[in-house]
Formats: structure tokens, C-alpha cells, sequence
């Protein structure tokens, strides 16, 4: 059990330093790079790096309450370190996602704290008119690893497990 666990937090510590590093990496070229609100196509209209600071969360809502979303970040991230206390078997994609997950929370913590904001710069759409919201890696590690965790939860969820009965 004990080498179980060993081998878990490998995983996940290797996901959470690549997901971090790509993340504050990410955001200090395009920050020593670009403007604030500058923005630079890369694929036409499709995708472009724009250069923003968002002091809200997703989609920009909750703008003006930094201090807020500091605190409930950090209590989020404690509860996962906590969670992952208890993790023995798991499969090691399941493992990552969590990584992804807590290095995307903690290089928007670390944003927050340095700038009050999250810097974001990743844009898509399809014209200038119909963008989705700026964000940025850490956004995407978060909404990756939830995805993964969905997933793969409803893959094991549905398998019958051995051993195990249902109802009387």
C-alpha cells in the first residue's frame, strides 16, 4: 500500500510542476512580450494572444472581489491536498488530472497574489465579433483535469466491480 501511495504522488507531482512551470513560463513571455490589451493573431481570426489581467474568475464574472477568490482558492487547493491524502488506487491519468488541477489553481494563486488578477491571453472564435473569453494555461490544466476526472469516473462508475454486490 505504501508503494501504491509513493508511486500516486509521483504522478501527481509530476503533473502539478509541468502544469505550474508551463504556466508561469506562459505567462511571463507573453507579459515581457505584449501590452496590456494588446493583441497579435497567430491563426487569423481563429486564435490570437491577447494580453489581459482579469480580476474575476471564468468568463470574467465576479470582477472586483480579488481578495475573495484569493481565499476560496486557497481553501479549494487545501481541500484537494487533503483529498489526495486518501487517494490508494487510481488510474495514473486520474492521478495527472488532479496535478493539472492543483497546478492550474496555484499559478492563478500566484497571480492573484502578485498582480490582484490573473493574467490571461489565449483567445479563440471565429471572428471579431464571436471570441470566447481570454484565458490562460492554468485555466485550460484546471478545465482539462476536471475533464479527465468526469471521464474516467464514469468509466469506473459504470464497470461492475468484482466482489462487489448490489441490493438484498
Amino acid at each position: 500500500m505504501k508503494k501504491i501511495r509513493q508511486n500516486n504522488y509521483v504522478i501527481i507531482a509530476a503533473a502539478f510542476f509541468a502544469a505550474l512551470v508551463i504556466d508561469i513560463v506562459s505567462k511571463e513571455w507573453i507579459s515581457a512580450r505584449m501590452g496590456l490589451h494588446q493583441s497579435f493573431s497567430v491563426l487569423g481570426e481563429f486564435f490570437r494572444l491577447t494580453y489581459l489581467k482579469n480580476s474575476g474568475i471564468a468568463f470574467g464574472i465576479f470582477q472586483g472581489f480579488s481578495s475573495l477568490l484569493l481565499f476560496v482558492s486557497l481553501i479549494v487547493v487545501v481541500t484537494l491536498i487533503f483529498a489526495f491524502r486518501g487517494i490508494t488506487r487510481q488510474k495514473p491519468v486520474v492521478l495527472a488530472a488532479y496535478g493539472l488541477i492543483l497546478g492550474g489553481a496555484i499559478g492563478n494563486i500566484l497571480d492573484r497574489i502578485r498582480f490582484n488578477s490573473v493574467r490571461d491571453f489565449l483567445d479563440f472564435g471565429i471572428n471579431a465579433k464571436t471570441r470566447w473569453p481570454v484565458f490562460n494555461a492554468a485555466d485550460s490544466f484546471i478545465f482539462i483535469g476536471i475533464l479527465l476526472i468526469i471521464l474516467f469516473y464514469k468509466e469506473y462508475k459504470d464497470k461492475p466491480q468484482k466482489g462487489v454486490t448490489y441490493g438484498d
